[in-house]
Order: C-alpha cells, then structure tokens, then sequence
C-alpha cells in the first residue's frame, strides 16, 4: 500500500509535522509488517514515481475541484486496478459526482458518500 499527501490539511488542523507524526503512529503496524510506504509529495510527483504501480485497490479522497478528481481516476484507470473506490459522492461535491459518472457511468455502487467501482 502506498499513501500520499503533504500532510497540509486534516479535519482535526492539526499542523503538518503533528500531522504525519500522528499517521505514522496510526499506521505503525502496517508501515512495519504489511508492505505499506508513505509518499510524502503531491499527486503528480506521486503518480511520476510510481508509473509501474499495480495496486489491487485505490481510494480517492482528495481535492474537490474537477480537474484534480478526474487526474486521480484516470490515472487509477491507467493501472489497471481492479477495485477503484472513492469519497464525497455527494451532492455538496458536484465536481466529484460529475468526474466519477463520466468514467464509470452507472458502473458504480454507493455507501454513503463512498462510490466503488
């Protein structure tokens, strides 16, 4: 598993190094013993520097804005992954909404607010 993010922004505003203090202690054990890597970096650093990736499932939960949504789906498309899933498929965010029906159309099943495909 990898995850990314520059650790700027979180619910609780926390600042950024308490931030990734607190997800490396929350993810501890699967930093240890489950193969997981933390990419500390953007989305197109990350996408740059894992071009070969193949991951068995994505979760998007990121930016709002259109054009960010549509970067993370097309690039969990370009992998091949299996299972893509992702967050705020809501009416409060029309630009994901609008990104997830137009790759994957009716293709999807929700949970809340979280679409799998």
């Amino acid at each position: 598993m990898n995850a990314y993010g520059n650790f700027t922004w979180n619910p609780f505003s926390l600042p950024p190094e308490v931030h990734r203090q607190f997800t490396m202690r929350t993810l501890r054990y699967a930093l240890e013993h489950c193969s997981t890597q933390i990419f500390d970096g953007n989305a197109a650093d990350f996408y740059l520097a894992n071009a070969t990736l193949k991951p068995s499932l994505i979760f998007i939960d990121a930016g709002y804005d259109y054009e960010s949504v549509r970067k993370d789906i097309d690039w969990a498309v370009s992998t091949g992954c299996p299972v893509i899933s992702g967050h705020d498929y809501t009416p409060a965010h029309p630009s994901v909404v609008k990104a997830v029906d137009e790759t994957f159309g009716d293709n999807i099943s929700l949970y809340g607010s979280v679409w799998i495909h």
